[in-house]
């Protein structure tokens, strides 16, 4: 197995189409010397490496944003979709903002390597949300029985 590629720096040959990641110890298949998994192995698990300029390369220098790139956890992902879920309930937005190029472009600046939800995919968030609002009001008012509810109704007369 030729070892010219330069995902080679950041991985550890171990058999002959094995190699194990030198930052998480995955092991990854190198099936006829194919380094293709394994690239793209360090490209999404460790996004702020820097991958080994080869002589291709006119400019070895490293641009600034390669420093900033970090990996997003499941955790954070999940709590950036709710307070954009929140954002669209509370100011009234249409769900259809996630979609829009310049909200993309936005949240790629905030956190590159966060991945907006899609329309359908907020709208399934939200649907949510509101079954467990239901839910915590219609508790609250079975706790609190003297709670008082007022209802106003604004309606024009139709002849």
């Amino acid at each position: 197995m030729a070892t010219r590629s330069e995902v080679w720096a950041y991985l550890e040959k171990i058999y002959k189409n094995k190699a194990r990641c030198k930052f998480c110890s995955l092991e990854l298949a190198c099936t006829g010397g194919s380094t293709s998994a394994p690239m793209r192995h360090v490209r999404s698990k460790h996004p702020t490496v820097l991958l080994v300029s080869t002589a291709k390369s006119s400019n070895p220098q490293p641009k600034m944003t390669a420093f900033s790139a970090r990996p997003i956890t499941e955790s954070r992902s999940e709590r950036i979709s709710d307070l954009i879920g929140n954002l669209i309930g509370k100011c009234m937005l249409p769900i259809s903002i996630v979609d829009v190029p310049a909200f993309i472009k936005l949240m790629e600046f905030l956190e590159p390597t966060f991945k907006v939800p899609c329309r359908r995919t907020m709208t399934k968030r939200l649907e949510t949300q509101q079954e467990l609002l239901k839910v915590k009001v219609k508790e609250e008012m079975t706790h609190h029985k003297s709670t008082k509810v007022t209802l106003t109704m604004d309606m024009n007369e139709i002849m």
